[in-house]
């Protein structure tokens, strides 16, 4: 149970009067005949609780509203409604049971916003805005939902979903559309309680969802929207069991924001994952979904595992890096676009690393014209091959076709100097997958700040990496200006007009 939250709801703004609603059909708020007492405002509470509905297209104000607190009651706000209420917002409460629906204007409740409160609530946002300067609940010891299809709903503290106060507490959010924002979303709080998100458009911005008891009451189903980041977080979905986290049909995105968030939960369903905007999104877990994986943008970091899907794909601009595992299901493929990055990328010094690369069937990992491979060097000083601390490498299951192109860039995080020929190392193991790579990698050795005369070079067949000689040595070179020379001397013997 959250401690401090049992409130009486007869303590709530003590010595106000209550402006209470008289009319069982539908009025309007704004209306003094439609309230015994006259208007709430923002020195009296407002109760909503007769069977009749208020609605609201003009300004509003209430210390402290109930909609439905003996009774049901129901609250409409549309286009050019303005409510302000000064402490508390219940929907659903005493014994009664409340309904809110917003398709327009705006709702600003300065405390803490209950979507039913020990009775059923049940909040609607087809528009407009709520707007919560404390915390918000769905279903305090209650069964109650909030389905958000378009518009937005801000929480400046917590966003709370099945708290159990004693009688249990069932709770769900659904978002089809628009945009949910809280600082964290707590699922399942106490024992006896639930909480579930249907995340099936729209967007949930948020630092962290969190299954908060650990009692496996808590369940986020990605369905066609997206979870985005508002900053770092070392873990983003936190606390639930395998199987909780559920990429649905729809699928789901992950927006990073441009931060550094991390999922250790495993993902699991049909659906596939896009990973989207700047930053990196590592994760951790051994996911298992049978969807698509793409990259827009930033970084998705491996370094747990994912198998089981469709094609995965890089696109330009957008990065897969790691320590983990990633493979695609047979007869799937790698479409790399982008960059492809050995190492975990949340580390602040980098180490020597292995990625697991892995396709199978008629799949292979395509690499486009522009797209590339970062690896670091972390020794040097002849054959190195044998040393697997001496360079990152990738392991490799599978055909690399690199028949379009594509760069191979070498880092030198160690500030490493005096290479030589001959110094060489194995970037690619091809024979525990097995693994094969066909068509031309060009190499990127920028940062190796080679000697004149040096070059590196990268053979295909083997996966090793070489400084060689990029000037022929005097008795090579003069052989090849003796080979031009004769072809020279063949083309004037046969160029038109000459006999």
């Amino acid at each position: 149970m959250l401690a401090g939250l049992s409130i009486s709801i007869l303590s709530l703004a003590p010595g106000l009067r209550a402006q209470t609603w008289n009319n069982p059909g539908t009025g309007d708020w704004t209306q003094a005949a439609n309230w015994t007492g006259g208007l709430p405002n923002s020195g009296t509470n407002a109760v909503i609780n007769n069977g009749g509905t208020a609605t609201l297209a003009g300004i509003g104000a209430a210390a402290s509203l109930f909609v439905g607190s003996a009774n049901t009651g129901t609250l409409s706000i549309s286009s050019g409604g303005a409510l302000s209420v000064a402490s508390t917002t219940f929907i659903g409460s005493g014994s009664g049971t409340g309904f809110a629906n917003i398709s327009g204007g705006t709702w600003d409740t300065a405390g803490d916003f209950f979507t039913g409160y020990f009775r059923p609530g049940t909040l609607g946002v087809t528009g407009g805005t709520v707007t919560v300067g404390g915390n918000s609940y769905v279903a305090y010891s209650s069964t109650s939902g909030a389905t958000i299809s378009n518009g937005s709903w801000t929480t400046t503290g917590g966003l709370y979903v099945g708290v159990d106060a004693g009688l249990g507490g069932a709770g769900t959010l659904t978002i089809n559309g628009g945009t949910v924002t809280a600082l964290t979303v707590p699922l399942a709080t106490d024992l006896g309680s639930t909480g579930t998100i249907n995340l099936n458009g729209g967007a949930l911005a948020t630092t962290q969802i969190v299954e908060s008891n650990g009692t496996g009451g808590g369940f986020l189903n990605f369905n066609g929207g997206t979870l985005r980041a508002t900053a770092n977080a070392t873990s983003l979905i936190d606390g639930f069991e395998t199987g909780d986290v559920q990429l649905l049909a729809g699928g789901g995105a992950i927006d990073t924001n441009g931060f550094a968030a991390g999922i250790s939960t495993a993902l699991q369903g049909a659906g596939g994952l896009t990973k989207q905007g700047a930053g990196v999104l590592t994760l951790s877990g051994a996911s298992n979904y049978s969807g698509t994986t793409v990259v827009t943008g930033g970084t998705l970091n491996v370094t747990g595992s994912i198998s089981g899907g469709d094609d995965i794909t890089v696109q330009a601009g957008g990065s897969l890096s790691g320590t983990g595992s990633v493979s695609a299901s047979t007869g799937n493929y790698l479409y790399l676009n982008g960059s492809l990055i050995v190492g975990n990328t949340s580390l602040g010094s980098p180490v020597s690393s292995v990625l697991d690369l892995a396709t199978s069937g008629a799949g292979s990992t395509l690499m486009g014209a522009g797209s590339t491979l970062a690896l670091d060097l972390f020794m040097r000083g002849g054959n190195l091959t044998g040393n697997t601390s001496a360079a990152d490498h990738i392991s490799l299951a599978g055909l690399l076709d690199a028949t379009a192109g594509g760069t191979l860039v070498l880092g030198n995080p160690n500030g490493l100097s005096g290479f030589s020929v001959g110094d060489s190392w194995s970037l690619f193991d091809l024979i525990s997958g097995p693994g094969s790579i066909s068509g031309s990698i060009a190499v990127n050795a920028s940062a190796l700040n080679l000697g004149v005369g040096l070059a590196g070079d990268f053979d295909e067949t083997t996966g090793v990496l070489s400084i060689i000689n990029a000037i022929p040595e005097p008795t090579r070179a003069l052989l090849i200006l003796g080979g031009m020379s004769v072809v020279a001397t063949r083309r004037r013997r046969h160029a038109p007009g000459l006999c």
